[in-house]
């Protein structure tokens, strides 16, 4: 996925943007409160689908949708933007090879950046409570390093940014984050785990205002 054209990559991204929402209804219909209270057998209910709750008993990569979902968004992220994959920025000799201004993307790829956030942040949708724990650091990894790298200005560029000015990709990390922050457990038992989380991420948001790039101040 990560070398097929900007066209292929939207097609693939709105199909799978298609499975989460049918996959989000069924959950909805196979917890449903007949279920869920009794008053149905769940072994013999009309509707058996895909129940969500991933993450019980760890992840199985050949079954789990939120592992491939996981997969495609990054797919999707790194061939826009490959600085957010820190693997390929390990070597110094070839980091400059990998290196993407996010201000230089088409509006195709600006479109793609957005749509991989989409995706990302209801991954954490279809997880146990437990599950979700797993995969939040690496979802707000990837949402941190779009939000970074949509608002870093190009130092060849002329003068700043104009004020409250803020790009696609940077609109669509912040309404993530605030989404994501907003789901908060419902079990006593992994909220502390849960907040452990936001606030590692916080503090990454944070470093990254007092780094040393130029960010849009509208942003960060």
């Amino acid at each position: 996925l990560t070398r097929d054209n900007l066209q292929t990559q939207h097609l693939c991204a709105d199909v799978v943007l298609s499975i989460l929402t049918a996959a989000k209804t069924a959950i909805k219909t196979v917890s449903c409160d007949d279920v869920v209270n009794g008053n149905i057998n769940p072994d013999t209910a009309v509707y058996q689908g895909y129940p969500g709750g991933e993450g019980i008993n760890g992840f199985d990569s050949h079954t789990s949708l939120s592992f491939a979902t996981l997969e495609i968004a990054l797919c999707i992220l790194v061939r826009q933007i490959p600085q957010i994959n820190s693997a390929l920025m390990k070597s110094k000799s070839s980091a400059p090879l990998h290196f993407r201004k996010y201000t230089r993307l088409p509006s195709e790829g600006c479109e793609l950046v957005k749509l991989g956030v989409k995706l990302l942040v209801q991954i954490p949708q279809l997880c146990s409570p437990d599950g979700s724990i797993v995969v939040l650091p690496t979802v707000f990894y990837l949402v941190l390093g779009v939000l970074r790298e949509s608002s870093r200005i190009d130092i060849d560029s002329s003068g700043d940014l104009s004020t409250g000015h803020v790009t696609a990709g940077a609109a669509a990390a912040m309404m993530a984050l605030r989404e994501l922050a907003t789901q908060v457990p419902t079990t006593s038992e992994t909220f502390e785990s849960w907040s452990s989380v936001i606030r590692s991420s916080l503090l990454s948001l944070l470093n990254m205002a007092e780094g040393e790039s130029r960010v849009d101040r509208a942003v960060v």
